[in-house]
């Protein structure tokens, strides 16, 4: 437990990264549902307020290109 504050801020940035890289795939096909999905995902991991509106804001978005993903999504 003693090294569990350094593993955190790893994981952090590996999350903020993952997220950097998701939009800008995004940025590149807007109109893929499974990456706005991976988005959402990746935005789970933020544990705050603003990750879960910003995961919710990216899962409606998928639904809205796609309105079956977010049933896949939860099978996966």
């Amino acid at each position: 437990l003693k090294n569990a504050g350094a593993d955190l801020k790893v994981i952090k940035k590996l999350s903020d990264e993952n997220i950097s890289i998701l939009k800008k795939a995004i940025a590149l096909d807007d109109k893929n549902p499974e990456l706005w999905i991976a988005l959402a995902s990746a935005y789970t991991w933020d544990n705050s307020v603003k990750g879960l509106d910003q995961s919710i804001s990216a899962s409606k978005k998928a639904e809205e290109l796609d309105p079956s993903i977010l049933t896949y999504a939860k099978n996966t």
